[in-house]
């Protein structure tokens, strides 16, 4: 009994040996652990100054201070590698200035890890951090807006919200511009007032927007260009009777292209033509429209312009209107010709003046055309006796501006063609007073050098022959006046169609 006994004991006393051992190992074993302390977690890492400051939150207990680590990518491997950066001593420091950094131009990488006496957290499985770059920032002078781009901020505690766009204008304080989700890293600022420095930067913000990070600053300043005030059409003219010139003024302002407008009725003008790429302070400002029927009618210009940024800006300050010409035959030798006013100049139109051409060849060779006053569209012209042997008589006009420096606007022009006339008389007088004392046909519009009178008596005997239209025959023969009686003619011409003609009668002579 009493070994029994004996025994138990032995067991117990064992028992609680084994089970003080346990503890031992335990207490042991979690006192080693806790030797290791944990990683801090990483608040922030934003800008201050340029330089990258890194945040984090301080561990409680086990940890004498903290090692900065920064990333960079080896140069040989290609390798992302993290160098030890520095060490701070102090369970409660929670922030680090990286001042060998400028965060404006570069983005770095930190890890933050912590230590105790015996030992120090992995950084390698610390949270990696980032700076915020803004790697571009653009300024579009035609749509006057800024868009920027910046690398995504990562590992945001807890989780990333967005990104606030803060801007200044000339120094004053920031405020916030724009707001983009957390997918989004760039932003266009527009409507800016112009030759403003703009100065942004980029502000990260997690899901309750209790913790932010900031980028560095970067700079632009908007600018404007000079848009096109003014543009007036000169003048719009028939060039040379073969197409319509169109000539117009700018103020100088830089202009990305023209587009010509045409209309035949004064309303609803519809596209013509389009000169572009001339960006420049001395654009072309003449067009030429081969395509305008100008012998049929008058047309309407319109001009409108595009500034520098290819925006429509101004419509030209006026509507030019061709002149159009046109005339015809009104009795007997005269010819009328009537047109439309020249439209288009502030101050009017001066006068008009005409131009005519016989055969082709200007008509009076030597005197100056007739003018008339700016109200009149009709003129009359008698042109008996100008026959040039074809009977073509051309008009043009041309109108010439009421201010100084008198633009001019020529108008199509015309042909009428007469056909060839003779008037031949029946009796002379010989010897009596001018003009009956000649038989001289009047001839208008036959070909010279195709013209002949010849007079005989009834007996067929030639009494006068003359190839010259102004040349008539007197009544005589050899000098002496013939008997008084009826005597034969006979002309020959070829008229203003080119055909040879021939005309036979007689003729009284009287005493």
């Amino acid at each position: 009994m009493n070994q029994l006994k004996k025994y138990n004991r032995i067991i117990a006393f064992r028992n609680i040996g084994f089970l003080i051992l346990l503890m031992l190992l335990f207490f042991i074993s979690s006192e080693g652990f806790s030797q290791i302390p944990e990683n801090p977690v990483i608040d922030s890492v934003s800008v201050v100054n340029d330089h990258p400051i890194i945040s984090w939150i301080p561990n409680t207990s086990n940890t004498l201070g903290y090692s900065i680590y920064r990333g960079r990518i080896d140069s040989f491997t290609g390798y992302l590698i993290f160098d030890s950066l520095t060490s701070l001593n102090g369970i409660q420091q929670n922030s680090y200035i990286d001042d060998q950094v400028s965060a404006c131009t570069e983005q770095r990488l930190y890890k933050v890890n912590a230590f105790n006496a015996t030992n120090a957290s992995n950084w390698l499985y610390a949270d990696t951090m980032t700076t915020i770059l803004i790697t571009s920032i653009d300024f579009d002078l035609c749509s006057n807006s800024v868009t920027l781009e910046w690398i995504k901020y990562r590992n945001m505690l807890s989780q990333l919200g967005g990104y606030w766009v803060l801007a200044s204008e000339n120094g004053r304080p920031f405020s916030v511009v724009g707001t983009t989700s957390a997918s989004q890293n760039y932003y266009t600022h527009s409507n800016l007032t112009a030759n403003v420095t703009y100065t942004y930067k980029i502000r990260a913000f997690n899901e309750n927007e209790s913790r932010t990070s900031t980028s560095c600053e970067r700079a632009v300043t908007s600018q404007t260009y000079a848009k096109p005030e003014m543009t007036r059409i000169a003048f719009a003219t028939v060039e040379n009777d073969e197409h319509i010139k169109l000539v117009w003024e700018t103020d100088g302002a830089p202009i990305s292209k023209f587009q010509i407008l045409r209309t035949e009725t004064g309303s609803n003008f519809a596209f013509l033509a389009e000169l572009e790429d001339l960006v420049s302070f001395s654009p072309p400002t003449t067009f030429i429209d081969s395509t305008a029927d100008f012998n049929a009618k008058s047309y309407y210009y319109s001009i409108e312009v595009f500034d520098f940024c290819e925006k429509k800006h101004l419509t030209s300050e006026n509507i030019a209107r061709t002149i159009y010409l046109s005339g015809e035959k009104t009795g007997g030798s005269e010819i009328t010709i009537t047109w439309n006013p020249y439209e288009g100049w502030d101050t009017g139109v001066e006068k008009y003046v005409i131009y005519m051409e016989v055969d082709g060849v200007p008509y009076p060779a030597n005197d100056p055309p007739d003018e008339l006053l700016a109200t009149e569209n009709t003129y009359t012209k008698d042109v008996s006796g100008l026959g040039g042997g074809q009977g073509n008589f051309s008009f043009y006009i041309k109108a010439v501006e009421n201010a100084p420096g008198n633009a001019e606007s020529f108008s199509n022009k015309i042909t009428i063609q007469l056909e060839t006339s003779i008037s031949i008389p029946n009796a002379i007088v010989a010897g009596g007073d001018p003009p009956d004392n000649e038989f001289k046909p009047l001839v208008d519009f036959i070909e010279q050098g195709y013209y002949s009178l010849t007079i005989f008596n009834k007996w067929g005997q030639q009494l006068f022959e003359s190839k010259v239209v102004a040349e008539g025959w007197n009544g005589t023969f050899e000098g002496d006046y013939v008997p008084v009686g009826t005597y034969v003619y006979v002309i020959k011409f070829r008229d203003a169609r080119g055909a040879d003609q021939e005309k036979r009668g007689t003729v009284t002579v009287i005493r």
